[in-house]
């Protein structure tokens, strides 16, 4: 049973149609993408779109200033109630949207240091 869902909030604007359910002890891949152009949110679980939304953060950009937080709500107080309590093996950050397809095919390649910020 999902315990809880993985949700994507960008310029305090939080995706809450777009999430994935997390299932404890179950390792998954997740992936989200987000297109500034369209506003367009997309969660991906193990290669298969689950939800989307659109006109969130739309035209918005993201600059070198923007604090980044995973595993918390932004805008709330840093509590465990309301934090990511699991692991993460890897997490890879891209300057454009993917496609699922390509998404699919690099979750399983190791790219070398240069091309890592």
């Amino acid at each position: 049973a999902a315990d809880s869902q993985l949700i994507l909030e960008v310029k305090n604007q939080m995706a809450q149609e777009a999430f994935c359910s997390l299932t404890t002890g179950v390792w998954a891949h997740y992936a989200f993408t987000w297109d500034n152009s369209l506003g367009q949110v997309q969660c991906t679980k193990n290669g298969v779109l689950e939800r989307s939304q659109s006109n969130i953060a739309k035209d918005l950009t993201i600059d070198n200033q923007v604090a980044m937080m995973i595993g918390q709500d932004y805008g709330n107080t840093i509590t465990t109630e309301n934090s990511f309590g699991g692991g993460l093996s890897q997490l890879r950050i891209w300057n454009t949207v993917l496609s699922n397809r390509v998404i699919s095919y690099a979750k399983e390649k190791t790219f070398p240091e240069s091309a890592i910020l």
